[in-house]
């Protein structure tokens, strides 16, 4: 072993002794003597059968396996630093490395690949490509939210779409449709891959309603697999990946739940949410807001700080209503606003860390809440350790989004008392 710094390289040890990778065929199992198994980096609480072509690596030492089943399938854009040698694959508009010999040797011109064939991707440690599947292998399955669905002609002068897809692992993976139905930002589509073909088709909502339980396991009688990947959208393209346990003791609507698909035991493995969560919201404090509004034609403009920034958002042809003081939105993937709403208004009489009362109504507030001191018509971020009852006017402004992690104080204003 190796010491650097007077600490052990643990590291450098698993490595040396772990071997793979290996990929699973329909009868593959793992070492019969092995206690733990980390499926996708994560342990699992129970055993683990492998299924074909999941990628593997052991350390019989340790009585350990490290087992991923993350596939990449679509058409191959490009290959560098060249087509006869590659390092690198561009796959469903990314760059993947390729990890091992027989991956590199599968897609090169040598070895009969080509550009523009359907491909899968099986990936091992650290995204690194271990095996490829071509040709009529290639059986896969997207389903996501559209990031973005544009319409070009293509290399023969055919009329494509190119279709962005965010999945329930958080990636956006990017296609080339022949054919395609109309299809807008935030609609929930599957991509299918079958040989070289590829095709989309509209999905139309599955939904589920219930209040998830403390450990964060199940929706009302629906189980959440071990491994399960949850997806919160904007409703517009975008979103954000929801750990299990920020849903523990939240109560789902049937709208905030938009699809789901099972595993073969029944349990959820990957659930589709829209406005779900505050993990597509942004909270700040409103110091201005104007709007003009004449036939046939709206301007507003409004003056915020968030997070100490000061910001302006115009926009032509909505008009939100919000006015000076406390205000949440959701945005899109540059940042700006989708949607604005004015958060609740709260006297505080106390304040205590992650509470505080207004009258008789306890509050908790949010880990990251915005304090301001106001001094006349200026205002200056500061630490909530800074702003006490005794001394300030305390004035909060928390969300009423019936969202899960919601009902929190997200902003603060201080005004030292006369």
């Amino acid at each position: 072993y190796t010491v650097s710094n007077g600490q052990v390289n643990y590291n450098a040890i698993v490595l040396d002794r772990m071997a793979g990778p290996f990929i699973a065929g329909k009868r593959n199992s793992l070492p019969a003597d092995t206690v733990n198994v980390y499926l996708n980096g994560k342990l699992q609480t129970g055993s683990y059968a492998l299924a074909e072509n999941d990628v593997y690596y052991t350390n019989e030492g340790m009585q350990t396996a490290w087992v991923y089943n993350s596939k990449v399938s679509g058409k191959l854009t490009a290959l560098s630093p060249s087509e006869s040698s590659p390092a690198a694959a561009f796959v469903a508009g990314k760059s993947y490395s390729l990890g091992t010999a027989d991956a590199s040797s599968a897609l090169s011109s040598l070895g009969g690949s080509k550009i523009g064939s359907t491909v899968t991707l099986l990936l091992g440690m650290d995204d690194a490509v271990v095996g490829v599947l071509l040709g009529s292998s290639v059986n896969a399955e997207y389903t996501g939210f559209v990031a973005s669905a544009i319409k070009a002609a293509g290399d023969e002068a055919e009329l494509v779409t190119s279709l962005s897809l965010l999945t329930s692992d958080g990636q956006i993976r990017s296609f080339e449709l022949d054919r395609a139905p109309a299809l807008k930002p935030g609609q929930l589509v599957t991509v299918t891959l079958s040989g070289d073909s590829i095709s989309a088709k509209s999905l139309s909502s599955k939904s589920i309603s219930g209040r998830v339980n403390y450990s964060a396991t199940a929706i009302g009688e629906y189980k959440l697999a071990e491994n399960v990947q949850i997806i919160d959208s904007n409703g517009n393209g975008g979103g954000s990946i929801i750990e299990p346990e920020a849903l523990a003791g939240a109560e789902l609507k049937s709208n905030h739940v938009k699809y789901y698909i099972q595993n073969t035991r029944g349990e959820i493995e990957e659930l589709f949410l829209e406005n779900a969560t505050d993990a597509n919201w942004s909270f700040g404090l409103l110091t201005n807001a104007v709007s003009l509004i004449l036939p046939g034609s709206i301007t507003s403009s409004y003056t915020a700080i968030v997070n100490g920034v000061p910001r302006v958002f115009s926009f032509s042809g909505v008009a939100y209503n919000v006015d000076k003081g406390g205000f949440g939105y959701t945005f899109d993937a540059a940042g700006n606003p989708l949607s604005m709403k004015q958060l609740t208004r709260a006297a505080l009489t106390s304040l205590n860390g992650d509470s505080a009362m207004a009258g008789n109504m306890r509050l908790s507030v949010a880990e990251n809440v915005q304090v301001y001191l106001k001094d006349g018509d200026s205002y200056y971020l500061t630490d909530i350790d800074n702003v006490s009852v005794q001394r300030h006017e305390l004035t909060a402004w928390y969300d009423d989004l019936g969202i899960a992690g919601g009902g929190r104080i997200r902003v603060i204003t201080a005004e030292a008392k006369q």
